[in-house]
């Protein structure tokens, strides 16, 4: 039973490990405002991950909670920047950061955000799965509508798919439908 555990821990921490090494060399390439914003979305993912894996393990601070839940309010914007980075949108301008408010808040009121087994806590918990969901659809629309032909087309895509994979699968554990709450790290 304690080789399974470690052999799951392990398994669980690869994915999380692998996304903060990418995320660095991502942030130590020059001259691509698209590098940032992946590695910021994936960091963001890894937040929420690193959570999961935690808090599997051990018990965490419902403060400390809420910050490993607000990585997906940061992954959503990011993985949006990313695309119009990517496709050299020349509309990105810093009134897009204001998207970032849900997460800053969430960051700044960590300490008192509920974060049980109320409904306050589940209502704010798909707030935030819901929040990451309009993102989703908006890259999709983005893909469909205006990125026909374009030369990096099936890599983003390949990445909004396993983004939306992801937020299937924690969706699907939050719901109860997937039982296995480390799942989620594990296939990240």
């Amino acid at each position: 039973m304690l080789t399974e555990n470690i052999v799951l821990i392990l398994i669980s921490c690869l994915g999380v490990v692998q996304a903060l090494l990418l995320c660095v060399y991502l942030f130590s390439l020059k001259d691509k405002k698209a590098n940032i914003f992946l590695a910021l979305m994936l960091l963001g993912l890894s937040i929420r991950t690193g959570k999961a894996v935690f808090n599997n393990y051990m018990p965490l601070e419902p403060w400390i909670r809420i910050l490993g839940i607000s990585g997906l309010l940061m992954a959503g914007p990011f993985l949006w920047f990313y695309g119009k980075a990517l496709f050299g949108k020349k509309d990105f301008s810093n009134r897009n950061y204001l998207h970032l408010i849900p997460f800053v808040l969430f960051v700044l009121l960590c300490r008192i955000i509920p974060n049980g087994a109320d409904f306050e806590s589940y209502f704010i918990y798909s707030l935030v799965c819901l929040h990451l969901a309009v993102y989703l659809v908006v890259c999709w629309v983005y893909i469909i509508k205006n990125l026909k032909g374009a030369r990096l087309l099936s890599w983003y895509r390949n990445i909004v798919t396993g983004v939306t994979f992801i937020w299937f699968l924690y969706v699907g554990i939050f719901v109860g439908f997937i039982p296995l709450y480390i799942l989620g790290a594990v296939i990240f």
